[in-house]
């Protein structure tokens, strides 16, 4: 059973493509966030997709679809663009709009590892932790 779900005619397009380097599963994924300029995350749904927090963490830019999870850790426009989803032209506009607009990829990569550290980071959590469990405890 394959893990992959997109057609053969597309993975033909993949395996012919020399810009295009298809990875099978990785443990580590440390070594191709380091050479990433752009994550694309095209979904149709998720939870919270950690890859987007990882990435993001890496300070690379974000292209996701506008489903719950990815719209909770990307903000429009300020550090990443979410895209429709199931729309082909919304994501290719996006990808594009990374690419020709130089000034506008500066401006989400320098707004993102700042975004994703300031909701994400442990220390946050543990802190919002703390504060819920004082809160009970008061009541108590």
């Amino acid at each position: 059973m394959s893990l992959i779900s997109i057609s053969k005619e597309s993975m033909n397009i993949i395996d012919e493509n020399v810009s295009i380097k298809y990875l099978e599963f990785q443990e580590d994924v440390t070594t191709f966030m380091s050479i990433t300029k752009l994550f694309v995350l095209p979904s149709y749904r998720e939870g919270l997709p950690n890859v987007l927090i990882e990435a993001g963490s890496y300070g690379i830019p974000l292209v996701a679809t506008d489903i719950n999870g990815c719209n909770e850790i990307i903000t429009h426009n300020e550090n990443g663009i979410l895209v429709n989803k199931k729309d082909e032209k919304d994501l290719s506009n996006a990808i594009e709009k990374f690419i020709l607009d130089k000034n506008f990829y500066q401006k989400i990569q320098t707004n993102i590892r700042p975004s994703i550290v300031s909701r994400y980071e442990q220390k946050y959590f543990l802190s919002k932790l703390l504060k819920e469990f004082k809160k009970i405890e008061s009541t108590h």
